[in-house]
């Protein structure tokens, strides 16, 4: 995504309340592992050299998730449209819904974290309301532990609601699923031990068979980022990627 574009972008749709347009824009990709939901990327727009950003560009660069910056754009304008001033400082502004070639670019108004997770001053200095935010609290813990500590069964569920351990199914003594509307509501608490006993069968067929070799619990990597190099055949001529540690 070209900067110049974006800089042109963020100066035609910049806000008059925001004060005059900045003349120069730079901005800054930010490098964030969870960026990778839906393959978006967020640049950061800072103007004039300041130390804090002004707007931030969210790209979509895979067109089937394009429709979650166009959800994510309506939804922001509802917010600003509801709150009307108020909403500066606590959500972020969009501006435009733009369109460069095949990615899609929601230009917003900056907004940092801690306006997201703070209300409002005035809001606090109101004992009522403070009060009924506790109340509502209280209820919302006391539910949740109510739910959480008591076990569940699926004789809550009614008498007609179909309780099948999963073995059943898979040894034939109970039918799955009929037909496609059918609905299965799968409860997997616990299937640690049968994450455990899989390991145990794979290590004794390995066993058994000759087949697997043995991967150091912490290796030392070459490359840290390269852990497919673990599995990966090596080159003909090549060194071992894993240097052997004495015990």
């Amino acid at each position: 995504m070209p900067s110049d574009y974006l800089s042109a972008l963020a100066q035609a749709h910049w806000p008059p309340d925001f004060g005059p347009p900045p003349a120069t824009w730079h901005w800054l990709l930010q490098a964030n592992g969870a960026l990778a939901a839906h393959n978006n990327l967020l640049l950061f727009g800072f103007p004039d050299n300041r130390q804090e950003p002004a707007l931030v560009a969210k790209i979509c660069r895979t067109p089937r998730y394009d429709h979650t910056l166009r959800r994510e754009y309506v939804r922001l304008g509802e917010l600003w449209q509801k709150w009307g001033a108020d909403a500066r400082g606590r959500a972020p502004r969009p501006l435009t819904l733009a369109q460069h070639g095949a990615d899609v670019v929601l230009l917003m108004s900056y907004c940092g974290g801690a306006p997201l997770l703070t209300a409002p001053t005035r809001f606090w200095q109101d004992a009522a309301q403070i009060q009924t935010l506790l109340q509502q609290a209280a209820i919302w813990l006391h539910d949740l532990h109510h739910h959480t500590a008591t076990p569940k069964s699926g004789a809550e569920m009614g008498a007609d609601f179909a309780v099948t351990e999963l073995w059943q199914v898979l040894s034939g003594a109970v039918a799955g699923r009929r037909d496609a509307a059918a609905v299965t509501v799968f409860d997997s608490v616990g299937f640690a031990l049968e994450d455990f006993s899989t390991l145990r069968y794979l290590h004794q067929q390995a066993q058994t068979h000759g087949l697997g070799q043995a991967l150091a619990l912490v290796p030392t990597l070459d490359d840290p980022r390269d852990l497919f190099s673990l599995v990966a055949p090596p080159a003909v001529g090549a060194r071992p990627r894993v240097r052997a540690t004495a015990a």
